[in-house]
Formats: structure tokens, sequence, C-alpha cells
């Protein structure tokens, strides 16, 4: 998690909470706009919802610009083309399973056949895992 998503979260916490007002929290939600990497971390949430949603041929450039609260030039500044956002999405989330759980190495001595399964069984819960989320 981003230094800027983890103060956004505690910020976002504390207005529920009732210790900040809501013009402390607008102030708060403009920065956040204004931030370029918490817009490129907007883009890339949004676009992970949509290409989730439909895949690469039904998710919308304008859709992803919709929910990221950014214009479509954002988009193609950060990223270049669909494409290229797309496979960012990708990265993201193949990086975000690898933070969660450590893949499976072969250790010297160790049975190639348990390493294997093990392998296999990492692999299972990346794919149901990307299933339960959609």
């Amino acid at each position: 998690m981003s230094e800027e998503r983890r103060i956004s979260e505690e910020m976002r916490g504390a207005f529920v909470d009732g210790q900040l007002d809501a013009a402390d929290w607008a102030r708060v939600v403009e920065a956040m706009e204004r931030d370029p990497e918490a817009r490129k971390e907007r883009i890339l949430a949004a676009a992970g919802m949509v290409f989730a949603k439909g895949g690469f041929a039904a998710g919308s450039v304008r859709e992803i610009s919709r929910k990221a609260r950014v214009n479509v030039a954002s988009i193609n500044y950060y990223f270049g083309s669909k494409e290229r956002l797309y496979r960012e999405v990708l990265v993201a989330s193949h990086q975000q399973v690898l933070q969660q759980e450590r893949p499976v190495t072969l250790e010297e001595g160790r049975d190639a056949r348990e390493a294997l399964g093990d392998w296999i069984a990492f692999c299972l819960r990346f794919v149901l895992l990307k299933r339960s989320s959609h």
C-alpha cells in the first residue's frame, strides 16, 4: 500500500469517526485528487474493476476515466494506450498476489515432487483467488 493510500485510509477513518469535519475532509480529498501518484493508482484500480467485469474488449476507457474521476487524457498521459493500461493492471494484480504469498522455490535437498505439488497449489490459489474476487 502506498503512503498516499495509507494516509487516505487513516483520514477516511478519522472523518467517519467524527474527528474531521466536512471542510477538512474536502481539503484532504482535493489534495489527493491533485496528487499524480494517487491519480495513477485510481486509474489502475478503476481499470482493474472495469477489465475484471467485462474483459479487455468490453472495457471502455471512458468508463475507466469516469470511475477514476479523471479525464481520458490522463489515462493516455500515464499509460499511453488502453493496451499498456491493461498490461499494467495485469502486472499490478500479479505483484499483489506475490506480495500476499511467497512463490514456491526448489530448495536444495527438497523433494521435487513435493515442490511441484506446492507450485501447483500456489497457482491454483492464484486462479481461484482471482475468480472469487469477480
